[in-house]
């Protein structure tokens, strides 16, 4: 519904506003609020939206340039900088807008039978979300910028932020761009280079230059509903305070930093300096996930599973009858197929990276069915005395497993 009124308000008001628009009576007709960031733009209002941004963002920089003459100290420092950021967003704006109409003249071949989604249409939407976050800042800085009560550094930094995400956005659309000339001219439909291409190999050095900071700072999860961004934001407020944890046991002594576990208490209270700091969250974050080996992430996704947050799951998610960590002997053995031909096939044990071992694996049922096992107190693993309400076996498992193995 919203989708379609922005679509009309936009093309209507574009199409009878002269280069030398009112601005005042356009943001008085359009307020943007957080529900609103998520939604679809069409390519002609995208267009229409960068216009009106560009037109919002010139005039906040013409009113703060003639106070740049007239100031002195600090006041002039702080003109200046909103000059900065308000010029570097007029400069993205046109090649944002070009790469934005490339992506979606072509994203439709990519979508699945039905479902108008892929990686392309994703990162356009992501742009969209930024750029509704970027208006709604505008606006509110021309509407209050006179005002007693306005706080000018404070609108000047989520503009600033935005902006850094907007850059970043255009450096990963450029890549996208060139993914799809590639398959463009090969006339292939896949989202992803084929092996062997140079792209890939590309991205993945220039991947590193990326100022990836700006994503996980005060802007985290902005291009998710206002519902999911706050969860998010503790989920990433946590992590950043684990990771700090983890970090320095590691450097006391190598190999003790799974044990940041035992410290969950000590880790909220010190998430507080994240709360109050998104740019230092936002370092500790990168430097984590770039630094830190997989023993880092086994720990931390090992936080849900501890004592601690066992209340949690008793209040919040459906109880899960068989929840045991299970060993899997590297055996090979057979399977029927499901075509139910009669044809069976071999399962081989996985090997990649460590050879044929032994694989933990935790075994999740929501109901007690035949054949499953229990470990009891002993630790040993022993054939389950079937009660009553064990139900039959059933038809299908669910396998979810990180990374590759290779046989």
């Amino acid at each position: 519904m919203f989708r379609r009124w922005f679509d009309s308000f936009l093309s209507f008001t574009f199409a009878h506003t002269s280069p030398s628009m009112d601005l005042s009576s356009m943001s008085a007709e359009l307020k943007v609020d957080g529900t609103q960031a998520a939604t679809r733009i069409s390519t002609s209002s995208r267009a229409n939206l960068l216009q009106y941004l560009n037109a919002l963002a010139r005039e906040n920089a013409a009113y703060y340039h003639a106070l740049v003459a007239t100031s002195s100290g600090a006041h002039h420092d702080r003109y200046a900088e909103v000059l900065e950021v308000l010029s570097t967003l007029c400069g993205h704006i046109p090649e944002i807008d070009r790469l934005a109409d490339r992506l979606m003249q072509k994203a439709y071949l990519f979508d699945s039978p039905g479902v108008e989604g892929n990686g392309y249409r994703s990162l356009v939407a992501c742009l969209d979300a930024c750029l509704m976050k970027l208006l709604e800042s505008n606006i509110y800085m021309k509407e209050h910028r006179e005002s007693f009560y306005f706080r000018l550094p404070s609108c000047t930094r989520d503009i600033k932020n935005f902006v850094d995400v907007l850059g970043m956005m255009r450096a990963i659309l450029q890549y996208g761009e060139r993914m799809l000339n590639m398959e463009s001219e090969t006339e292939a439909k896949d989202l992803f280079p084929r092996n062997g291409s140079e792209l890939i190999d590309e991205w993945l050095v220039n991947v590193e230059t990326l100022n990836q900071k700006c994503f996980f700072g005060s802007c985290t999860a902005f291009h998710f509903c206002p519902s999911i961004r706050m969860s998010l934001q503790t989920i990433t407020t946590g992590l950043a305070a684990f990771a700090e944890k983890f970090r320095s046991l590691e450097a006391e002594h190598a190999g003790s930093g799974p044990q940041a576990l035992g410290y969950l208490t000590s880790n909220l209270l010190a998430s507080r300096k994240f709360m109050l700091d998104p740019d230092l969250k936002a370092q500790e974050l990168v430097s984590s996930t770039r630094d830190l080996d997989i023993r880092f992430c086994k720990a931390f996704w090992s936080v849900s599973e501890s004592r601690f947050f066992e209340p949690v799951h008793w209040w919040m998610l459906p109880k899960c009858e068989l929840a045991r960590e299970i060993t899997i002997a590297p055996e090979v053995f057979t399977l029927p197929r499901a075509t139910l031909d009669g044809e069976e096939v071999t399962i081989r044990p996985a090997s990649a990276h460590f050879g044929e071992r032994p694989l933990q694996a935790r075994l999740m049922s929501t109901h007690l069915r035949e054949g499953q096992l229990f470990i009891d107190a002993n630790d040993t693993v022993t054939s389950f005395k079937l009660p009553d309400r064990v139900l039959p076996k059933s038809d299908c498992l669910i396998f979810h497993c990180h990374g590759r193995s290779q046989t």
